[in-house]
């Protein structure tokens, strides 16, 4: 039996997990926290099973990035094309309609908001010129958007430092750091070198963990991270599905 029949399936189940990541992320923020001290309830289940979805969609990504044929060359890299046109145009709505919110809330204060709004606007044109772009282009939006991705967790790192509870915010840590390993994947895979399985396993991981960490954002103040967590799944994912297939022409 061919085992590359299984990696596809494997990538449907992730974004699956990833929601059901959601829900019970969900059901945590009502019932898993104290209302005096904020302090997270021990054994609270919606934040067990939380947990449970995100380490079971680690395991289907692995299993899906093992499932993947042996990579013959450097030819293969292929695989790990951008999406479909209008996956793109999705993705560039949401990181401008992110930007857009960030430079007329300013929820990151008046000198970091409009920088970063700016930044979203960059990329959301980067996204949508891509297919008019060489290989030139598509490394340089890969390197700015991991640099931009790398920048969110410095800042949610800076945010958290006094925090003593890893369970408010495990989400959003988790998924920042596969979404910036998954970019470094896909900028390495447009530079000619990289692996294909390990690309695979991170963006499986930052797109399903993006999913979760939404949860965390469903209040206007976090709109704008809300945003940017769907702009990269909706990348991710279709880069990973893209992947699985064997990197079909657009």
């Amino acid at each position: 039996m061919d085992p590359a029949r299984f990696s596809r399936p494997l990538c449907v189940l992730c974004p699956i997990l990833g929601a059901a990541g959601f829900f019970f992320r969900t059901l945590q923020l009502r019932t898993g926290f104290e209302a005096d001290t904020g302090l997270a309830i021990p054994g609270n289940l919606p934040g067990q099973l939380a947990l449970l979805a995100a380490a079971l969609t680690a395991l289907c990504a692995a299993l899906a990035a093992l499932a993947l044929p042996a990579p013959k060359g450097p030819a293969d890299l292929e695989r790990f094309r951008f999406p479909f046109r209008p996956t793109q145009i999705v993705y560039a709505a949401l990181t401008a309609a992110a930007g857009l919110v960030l430079f007329s809330a300013g929820p990151l204060g008046p000198r970091l908001s409009p920088l970063l709004a700016a930044v979203c606007l960059m990329t959301a044109l980067y996204a949508l010129l891509l297919p008019l772009s060489g290989r030139r282009l598509r490394i340089v939006f890969l390197m700015e958007h991991t640099l931009f991705y790398v920048v969110l967790l410095i800042l949610l790192f800076s945010r958290r430092s006094t925090d003593p509870v890893w369970m408010d915010f495990w989400p959003q840590l988790l998924a920042l750091c596969a979404v910036a390993l998954a970019l470094c994947a896909l900028s390495a895979a447009a530079c000619g070198v990289g692996k294909i399985r390990r690309g695979l396993f991170f963006l499986l991981c930052g797109g399903a963990w993006s999913i979760i960490a939404a949860a965390d954002c469903c209040t206007p103040s976090a709109l704008p991270a809300l945003l940017l967590f769907a702009a990269a799944a909706v990348l991710l994912l279709s880069c990973a599905l893209r992947a699985a297939k064997g990197g079909d022409t657009p």
